[in-house]
């Protein structure tokens, strides 16, 4: 018998078990995942529960524009990407000085509740050409940009399984 057919096993780490009245036991391999209890069985939370998509910006501006740059991202961008159903969660700047001869590194952290949330974001984007004129707009202020999507590591299993 094997670990994911025992009822009722307890495992240390790297293995978090969740107790089933069934036949059935889910296994993380993250400690502390989030269980979701009803009905009297225990299971991994859906995905839809516990699973936010973070959609992180980072910027690196040209050499003095960082604090222009994050003044016009917050009133131009922003308002869109909250309309789109993203959160703003934090700017971070990189450094922690403005400096006026020298690069800054901004980085946008923005939340969506999960991952339908994201795909209906990101449908609503794709075809407004406002977003590409925004960013051919603030050219002078940006060196590069990159977006990356991110979750956090004990949402994995749980992004995997859905």
């Amino acid at each position: 018998m094997n670990r994911s057919e025992r009822i009722g096993a307890e495992v240390g780490h790297p293995i978090t078990v969740s107790r089933s009245r069934t036949a059935t036991t889910r296994l993380s391999r993250w400690p502390g995942a989030r269980m979701k209890s009803g009905d009297g069985v225990h299971s991994l939370s859906s995905m839809a529960d516990t699973a936010t998509v973070y959609v992180i910006d980072r910027v690196v501006t040209k050499p003095g524009q960082a604090r222009v740059f994050v003044d016009r991202y917050l009133a131009e961008y922003a308002p869109g990407a909250r309309s789109r159903g993203m959160t703003l969660e934090r700017v971070l700047v990189s450094p922690p000085i403005w400096f006026d001869d020298r690069s800054n590194t901004v980085t946008v952290t923005w939340s969506l509740p999960d991952p339908q949330a994201w795909w209906q974001m990101t449908w609503r984007g794709r075809p407004d050409p406002t977003l590409g004129e925004w960013w051919s707009q603030i050219s002078e202020l940006v060196e590069e940009r990159t977006r990356s999507v991110a979750a956090a590591a004990d949402d994995v299993d749980i992004l995997c399984e859905g």
